[in-house]
């Protein structure tokens, strides 16, 4: 038996905000919606963005990586649309930055 990624689902304060951001980070169209309450980009694996009262104020238990092969123009990208930057280091030798999204979602952007 094998079991696949579906989808992964952000719960946020403001979903149309947050996907408008990894929208443009991605390089994608976040999909339309007659819900106000939710909203959706539609990929291999789609990223689905639900409303939800409570605020990221811990550290994510899951996270994103985003692989590229132009770090800074990436960083300086993603800092312009609004992430921000926590921490630079290594991902298994491989430079990598550490981000907040514009809710305060963690994920990293990774070197190729």
């Amino acid at each position: 038996m094998t079991t696949n990624i579906g989808a992964v689902t952000f719960s946020c304060q403001d979903p149309h905000k947050v996907a408008e951001f990894w929208a443009h980070a991605l390089g994608r169209h976040v999909a339309a919606s007659a819900d106000s309450g939710s909203a959706a980009i539609l990929a291999a694996i789609p990223l689905y963005f639900r409303r939800s009262t409570s605020e990221t104020t811990v550290e994510n238990n899951i996270h994103l990586d985003l692989t590229t092969d132009d770090l800074d123009a990436d960083a300086t990208r993603l800092r312009e649309l609004g992430a921000t930057e926590v921490r630079r280091g290594e991902w298994h030798s491989t430079e990598s930055i550490t981000f907040l999204d514009v809710e305060g979602n963690q994920f990293d952007l990774i070197a190729e």
